[in-house]
């Protein structure tokens, strides 16, 4: 690589730090994302301005997910397994300088009564060699407490100085967009009731204790 390209390498993180994000009321309490030997670990723990229910129900629907990252173009549910998980598929539009590249996922979408929702990754159908996500939604006073944990390797090159500095940003807008995402319909958690329905277990609303 010549040095011109290093030197617009180097800048990209820069450039990512200073992208604005709107005017938000959640809080950081911890952002780490950590590389070694291939593997990333992330952990993202958050205080947001939004209800349970509703931060729950937009993370548990695979639907809502490009609602959280511009970068998402596709999120469709490609079956219902025999346990109850959705295999869903999605196909991220990302580019570095003028190189652009799709990138997928297939990974099993695990909603939890306990206020969790679990995704793992599917070897050999994923630009992912392997890999989970875990979200933990918990009440904190009139607020919402969300813990994200993710453990990956990727299938494709990148450097992991920029590959840590998109993450980071996406992770910051999918806080953003948590706080003012309602989702509405019959299948969503804040317009069933008490109780909502997801992969065929009645889950209870989160709700503050």
């Amino acid at each position: 690589m010549s040095r011109q390209y290093r030197r617009r390498w180097a800048l990209i993180p820069l450039v990512l730090s200073l992208v604005p994000l709107s005017a938000s009321a959640f809080t950081v309490q911890m952002l780490d994302i950590h590389h070694d030997e291939g593997r990333y670990r992330v952990n993202f723990d958050v205080v947001l301005d939004a209800a349970p229910a509703d931060v729950y129900a937009t993370l548990a629907d695979y639907r809502q997910w490009p609602h959280l990252d511009d970068t998402m173009t596709e999120s469709r549910l490609l079956q219902t397994l025999a346990d109850g998980k959705q295999r869903v598929h999605v196909i991220f539009h990302s580019c570095v300088l003028v190189l652009c590249k799709d990138v997928s996922q297939t990974k099993d979408l695990d909603h939890r009564g306990d206020g969790k929702v679990l995704t793992t990754m599917i070897p050999g159908q994923s630009d992912f060699r392997e890999g989970w996500e875990s979200w933990a939604i918990d009440a904190e006073a009139d607020k919402t407490r969300m813990r994200y944990e993710a453990e990956f390797s990727l299938a494709f090159t990148i450097p992991s100085v920029i590959f840590k500095a998109r993450l980071r940003h996406k992770l910051l807008v999918m806080a953003q967009r948590l706080e003012v995402s309602h989702p509405s319909g019959p299948d969503s958690a804040s317009s069933a009731g008490p109780y909502a329905s997801h992969n065929g277990a009645r889950v209870k609303s989160l709700r503050t204790q």
